[in-house]
């Protein structure tokens, strides 16, 4: 038949079995299982070099399971390239595209787990007082040689979408530390490092700031204890090291809270001072033991 697609198979001089296209790139599509209605199908094991090595389609689950030794370093399990060749658009929709849709309501019995798009899990179950180091995920964006207008490492958006209904929290990136054993260290929810080797550029360690929204925000920052008293912060900020000024406020129009009056204060026990920018005029915040 004109429009029938086969393939052929058998075995090479080698020994090694083949599955091939009868005419190379028609386009035809092959199940392993029931090759008209696509399914009933059948597991697919594709063997690697040791026996506890490699990659099944498991139907009955269906699962695709990749199973690897890593020995060496830098081993890859999986590893998928892409060469974008547009000169006018970028591959916006991603290398790798994973999209979770739910088009069924929760019901009263939700266990309260959210659906999840993606899930890194990183186990260490050896015991190893002076070595070994997990991380769940590594993400690195380098410009090699040639310029572009930007580099970033990560962009996340949480959304309740125009015209959606109601939620009760929208919050944009989560981050949890959880001491739960024995620590020799510090225990960091979020840190940050800017490890530039090069001093051009305005560098700022976080900076917040807003979009779209003609109303004021409740706070650009937020420390709050949330628990009960006595297993709060020692400190709400703590400043350390090498800090050239501790606030610098750039306006002196008062809206942000850095309008000074003139004159001098002399009293005793000045032991401690804050110097505060305002508008690149230094003033000094004295702590006194007494006050007359």
């Amino acid at each position: 038949m004109a429009n029938e697609h086969s393939y052929k198979g058998g075995v090479l001089a080698n020994g090694n079995g083949y599955i091939k296209e009868s005419v190379d790139a028609n386009g035809s599509i092959y199940y392993f299982g029931d090759a008209v209605l696509g399914y009933n199908g059948i597991d697919v094991k594709f063997l690697g070099p040791t026996a506890g090595e490699y990659m099944l389609w498991d139907e009955s689950q269906p699962q695709l399971y990749m199973i690897r030794n890593l020995a060496a370093y830098n081993s890859v399990l999986l590893q998928i390239e892409a060469a974008p060749t547009s000169v006018t658009a970028g591959s916006r929709t991603g290398t790798v595209n994973i999209t979770t849709r739910r088009d069924i309501a929760w019901t009263s019995g939700w266990d309260g787990n959210a659906d999840i798009g993606l899930k890194i899990l990183s186990y260490n179950y050896s015991v190893s007082g002076a070595y070994g180091r997990i991380l769940a995920m590594e993400v690195l964006a380098r410009n090699r040689t040639g310029s572009c207008a930007s580099v970033g490492g990560g962009y996340v958006t949480a959304e309740n979408y125009n015209g959606a209904g109601n939620i009760a929290d929208l919050i944009a990136f989560e981050v949890h530390s959880k001491q739960n054993a024995t620590a020799t260290g510090y225990v960091k929810a979020l840190r940050v490092m800017d490890e530039s080797g090069s001093s051009t550029g305005t560098h700022y360690g976080v900076e917040i700031t807003t979009g779209d929204g003609a109303f004021m925000r409740a706070a650009a920052i937020q420390v709050d204890a949330n628990v009960a008293g006595g297993a709060g912060w020692t400190n709400g900020i703590s400043f350390n090291n090498d800090v050239t000024n501790v606030l610098d406020f750039a306006n002196s129009d008062g809206t942000n809270g850095a309008t000074f009056k003139a004159g001098t204060f002399s009293g005793s026990g000045n032991t401690i001072s804050i110097r505060v920018d305002c508008a690149g005029v230094a003033y000094y915040l004295i702590a006194h033991a007494t006050v007359s």
